[in-house]
């Protein structure tokens, strides 16, 4: 049990030392996939004693890295296609937020016609019967015709100033 526990590595230097093999090997702006891409080929060359003068390029080898840059390629179109993808879909739902938002405003700007034709109709009334009443209901929707125009307005001029950015 003793022999065991003796023969145990207590140090670092492994993950030391794979931190360095990653500081040589790292380029800048590489991406995740190239660094352990390139780690793997390391790990390789290091565990057969290779030196990379040494590797014999093969027509096996020489077909690997064909392949590997046609996927390598592939792989870039992918993520291309997933980028248009993805702004394809924000910009179709920006759009169906802004004709929803446009019949918002549409159908504000027809309630506000009602009641404007209403209040018409209202003070029609009041001057035909002589009755004070209805020139109070005429104006509360007048009142209420205006608040629906400025509240469209409103929403018309948020609506165009966020389309500008």
């Amino acid at each position: 049990m003793a022999k065991l526990m003796f023969t145990l590595g207590h140090g670092q230097a492994d993950v030391e030392r794979g931190f360095s093999i990653n500081k040589t090997t790292i380029n800048t702006n590489q991406s995740e996939m190239s660094l352990i891409s390139r780690r793997l080929i390391k790990d390789h060359m290091n565990s057969h004693n290779l030196q990379p003068h040494t590797v014999p390029a093969t027509k096996e080898i020489l077909f690997s890295i064909s392949q590997s840059n046609k996927k390598y390629k592939e792989f870039l179109e992918e993520k291309k296609k997933k980028i248009v993808t993805a702004k394809e879909k924000e910009k179709a739902s920006i759009n169906k937020d802004i004709k929803d938002l446009q019949a918002k405003i549409k159908d504000m700007k027809d309630t506000a016609k009602v009641l404007e034709d209403k209040a018409t109709k209202k003070f029609k009334k009041a001057e035909t019967n002589k009755d004070m009443s209805l020139v109070t209901q005429g104006n509360a929707l007048k009142r209420s015709a205006r608040e629906s125009e400025v509240a469209a307005t409103n929403l018309e001029n948020t609506t165009l100033k966020s389309e500008r950015n």
